[in-house]
């Protein structure tokens, strides 16, 4: 009997607090995280490199942090250390105050789905941290990282003498102008063709303190980039009257126009 209370013991321990039961009060079995990882990559991405119809322009987003090791050995990204945590009682730990955060720090940007990505990401990336982080504060700590430092990475850009779709901007300017904030500690610039996606900032494992990222996570910018402005098409720049049509040259665009009309291209703009 004594050897089952002991049992019981050592699992309560090492369960996440607040996991232990669900919202009806029964019992519930979590697996542990793996406990060893030696830094965190906070991801911010640009909602309209990611989704160009996304409504949120000029700022940036949360994509996730996520517990990482230097060593290809011990795996870049600690990852997928709870895939079946419950939904249901990861909603319940985080609460509403909590909730409405993140709403603005970090939404789902492709499915708008907000509840359902944090769930991912947790699955993912936040259970590896369980040792450090209930879940919780995995995501108030996030939060406050956005709110306190990163919520404005679109004005330093901006400040720096960057604009938003003008393409020629260098990927190395940019790097450095983040520097500039991150107290010369090295970040990571992430692209999809020639459009930022992603801005890196790493921490140690307890995210008190930024530290430079390594080259192994992957940068892979080409010199010049931008950071769209909203939906393009082959790149022109269309203007929709109410009976006009107006656009910059390109022949793919022209193509369109004369198979389909206008009101295609207004349809797919909508």
């Amino acid at each position: 009997m004594a050897a089952v209370t002991v049992a019981s013991v050592i699992v309560l321990f090492f369960l996440p607090l607040g996991a232990i039961r669900n919202a009806v009060g029964q019992p519930v079995e979590l697996p542990v995280g793996q406990p060893y990882y030696q830094y965190l990559q906070f991801v911010l991405q640009y909602p309209r490199t990611v989704n160009q119809s996304s409504d949120i322009e000029k700022r940036f987003t949360i994509h996730g942090l996520w517990p990482s090791n230097y060593s290809k050995d011990q795996n870049l990204l600690v990852r997928n250390c709870s895939p079946e945590y419950p939904a249901e009682i990861l909603l319940e730990q985080l609460g509403p105050p909590l909730e409405k955060n993140l709403d603005e720090s970090w939404p789902d940007v492709v499915n708008l789905n907000n509840s359902n990505f944090w769930t991912k990401q947790y699955r993912k990336h936040g259970s590896c941290a369980n040792h450090t982080f209930i879940p919780q504060d995995y995501f108030r700590k996030a939060d406050d990282l956005y709110r306190k430092h990163w919520n404005g990475l679109y004005n330093l850009f901006v400040d720096g003498g960057i604009v938003p779709g003008k393409p020629n901007n260098t990927s190395i300017y940019m790097n450095i102008l983040v520097q500039n904030a991150t107290g010369k500690k090295i970040p990571r610039l992430r692209c999809e063709g020639k459009l930022l996606k992603e801005v890196v900032i790493c921490y140690n494992k307890t995210a008190t303190e930024i530290i430079n990222c390594p080259s192994d996570i992957g940068e892979n910018c080409v010199r010049s980039i931008l950071i769209p402005t909203g939906i393009s098409l082959y790149g022109p720049t269309i203007l929709v009257f109410p009976t006009i049509l107006v656009l910059s040259f390109s022949l793919p665009l022209g193509l369109i126009i004369f198979k389909y009309g206008p009101s295609y291209i207004k349809s797919k703009l909508a």
